[in-house]
């Protein structure tokens, strides 16, 4: 026991090895600050858990989640979990790099729950569970869990022994009628996990009662709750990089960049992908065609967003930036320390090692936000807002699009989309309730996410048409040919309350755009019926009536009748 004692004890040293050095930077006020923007908390309907090997990774979009959703975390080489620096239980700032591809940003975020810290809202259900743990070693019947009795099968609880459990049956027996007798064989037993109150509950009776609350800190981090922050382990943030069909389909020499002669024959490669001749080309026909495997990105495999603390890995994340950053390879001089920290990572300074980098600390944020999460049913106050930010993410553009559930900004080229997600329905206070899931993905679909409007996998002659203005969009240099960098790579950060951010990033979206779906609600009897292919268009191809008869209905003369050109050719009531 003593042995025990001291190897927690280390680990809980080791935990809390190093302060901060410095104080924070200034930050907004997370509660009375006016948010610039905001969005609503997701909720997240967690698909039903099969038995699967642990560690299958869940990013696919036919893929359920694993049995154990912390499986999908980050950990050390050697399974532990990252524990973060230790800090104020009122605390809510979580300070994050995001290491998006063309440059870093350091991001700040207030996590409140109910009203809370984060940090308190967990601190105060470790308080519960040590209050209720003591209470019930004074009991005389502590929690039960364990085996259990089932037939004549006698089990071993914390309450009763062996042997006062088969005198309790032996007088059961005396009252009853006698069973027929079973042929030998193994009894049926019953299990029922234990929960984390009855782990506690056992830990303190053998300990006397006399845990430190830190060690009950660790304890409830190192079984299978977790932290107080996982972290998205970085190999489920790069499962969908090179996945871009229409990309390949275009790039027809393989080359990365897509020439004039190329988005000329855009039309000729749909057609082609067309099997079925319906005018609609399916995500599925596409990929029949272009096999090839697509890498848009230089490097791939590290961890998107990296906690920084005092706990912080300085000199493995100085060697990641260097790997990440290094075709500028720009050496320091007086010009690069003139710059920021972020601005040098991004520029290749071969110069910046660890001791450098936890200067990051104490920086000022390029994003500050707010995450607010309720576990009770009034979520009126749940959300993500934007607090402040450098001018070029949050003003002049920066930030491209609020919608309800996501907060999309301009980075650099790059697209960083914010969402924050909990999972619907409630239940009993456990560690998840005041734990903070953190991850990043890179969204696969860059070119095709911009032109599937509706999000239906599939491109209608419409859609198709506007891919030439796309692509005109994003030729920033105007020489004719769009190339892989210039096309933007969608980067997603999410929250969550709880192991859960790995179901919120789960499945590729749309992008922020102006363009909006083709819907087909309140269309004419005769335009659905002839709608053969479902697009919410009419093509010459579908439509029955003579030449003529389709130019006076195609008013705009795109080639297609449109459902407001089909309302526009109803009759007035005047005429009726």
């Amino acid at each position: 026991m003593l042995v025990r004692t001291r190897i927690i004890g280390l680990a809980i040293a080791l935990c809390s090895r190093q302060l901060v050095d410095a104080a924070p930077p200034a930050r907004p006020d997370p509660a009375s600050s006016s948010p610039i923007a905001t969005c609503k908390v997701q909720m997240i309907a967690v698909p039903r858990p099969r038995n699967v090997e642990p560690g299958i990774p869940v990013m696919m979009e036919d893929d359920p989640s694993t049995a154990n959703p912390l499986t999908n975390y980050e950990r050390t080489p050697l399974g532990d979990w990252r524990i973060p620096a230790p800090a104020d239980r009122k605390n809510p700032w979580v300070r994050l790099l995001l290491l998006a591809p063309k440059r870093p940003v350091v991001i700040d975020v207030a996590v409140r729950i109910d009203d809370k810290s984060f940090r308190e809202a967990r601190n105060d259900w470790i308080d519960r569970v040590i209050a209720d743990s003591k209470s019930a070693s004074n009991d005389s019947e502590p929690p039960k869990h364990g085996l259990e009795i089932t037939d004549t099968a006698i089990s071993k609880t914390p309450s009763a022994s062996t042997e006062t459990a088969a005198k309790d049956i032996k007088k059961t027996k005396g009252d009853e009628k006698p069973k027929p007798e079973k042929s030998p064989g193994v009894a049926a037993v019953a299990r029922s996990a234990p929960t984390m109150r009855e782990r506690l509950h056992d830990y303190l009776a053998t300990t006397g009662g006399g845990a430190s609350r830190d060690e009950v800190s660790w304890l409830v981090a190192e079984s299978d709750s977790g932290p107080p922050i996982v972290m998205l382990d970085p190999s489920l943030s790069w499962q969908r990089a090179g996945e871009e069909p229409l990309w390949a389909l275009l790039d027809q020499n393989g080359d990365g960049v897509l020439s004039a002669s190329e988005i000329e024959e855009r039309e000729l490669m749909f057609r082609r992908a067309d099997t079925d001749s319906n005018d609609v080309v399916e995500i599925s026909e596409i990929r029949r065609i272009a096999k090839r495997p697509v890498n848009l990105l230089p490097t791939t495999g590290h961890s998107l967003v990296v906690l920084l603390d005092a706990n912080t890995d300085w000199d493995s994340l100085a060697r990641s930036v260097a790997h990440i950053y290094q075709s500028s390879n720009v050496k320091s001089d007086s010009t690069a320390q003139k710059l920021t920290l972020c601005e040098r990572m991004a520029r290749g300074d071969t110069s910046l090692d660890g001791e450098q980098l936890r200067g990051l600390c104490n920086a000022a944020a390029d994003l500050t936000l707010r995450a607010a999460f309720c576990t009770t049913d009034s979520s009126d106050k749940s959300g993500v807002a934007v607090l402040a930010g450098r001018p070029e993410l949050v003003k002049s553009g920066g930030l491209i699009a609020a919608k309800p559930d996501v907060l999309s900004f301009d980075l650099d080229g790059d697209v960083l989309e914010v969402s924050a997600g909990q999972v619907s329905g409630g239940g009993s206070a456990q560690p998840s309730d005041g734990q903070l899931g953190i991850g990043a993905v890179i969204d696969g679909y860059p070119l095709l996410r911009m032109l599937d409007s509706d999000q239906d996998q599939r491109l209608t002659l419409r859609e198709r048409e506007a891919l030439g203005g796309l692509l005109q969009s994003l030729d920033r240099n105007g020489d004719g040919q769009v190339t892989a960098v210039e096309v933007p790579i969608p980067i997603r950060l999410g929250f969550t309350l709880g192991p859960h951010v790995h179901e919120l990033l789960r499945s590729p979206v749309g992008a922020a755009r102006t363009l909006s779906p083709h819907e087909s609600h309140g269309a004419p009897n005769w335009f659905i019926s002839m709608d053969k292919n479902h697009d919410g268009d009419i093509s010459r191809a579908e439509f029955l009536g003579t030449n003529e008869q389709f130019k006076q209905l195609d008013l705009d003369g795109d080639g297609l009748i449109s459902v407001d050109e089909a309302q526009k050719a109803l009759p007035t009531k005047s005429t009726r």
